[in-house]
């Protein structure tokens, strides 16, 4: 597999664990706080173990993907989640 496309994959699945993220967060509302924090740990799990799986598939199918693989889906995330943060530092925004 090309290594730009493997890398591609991992930064789309992590811009997608962000969002997943970003969706369970709010979750948690005031009315019932402690199941809205039981659903977002649950979304969270289901997003890790989805990644986790995804980094055993490339592991075990191709094998030379893994590195790409794993550094898009580690950039994706953190470049995700450093434009969040940017636009969350907006006034009003959030």
């Amino acid at each position: 597999m090309n290594p730009a496309v493997s890398a591609l994959f991992g930064a789309g699945l992590g811009v997608a664990l962000l969002i997943l993220a970003r969706f369970a967060s709010r979750l948690v509302t005031p009315s019932d706080p402690v199941l809205g924090m039981m659903k977002a740990i649950a979304l969270n799990g289901a997003g890790m173990l989805a990644a986790i799986a995804a980094l055993a598939g490339v592991f075990l199918v191709v094998r030379e993907a893994l590195v790409p693989f794993g550094a898009g889906l580690v950039a994706g995330f953190l470049l995700a989640a450093a434009g969040m943060m940017v636009s969350l530092s907006v006034p009003d925004k959030a």
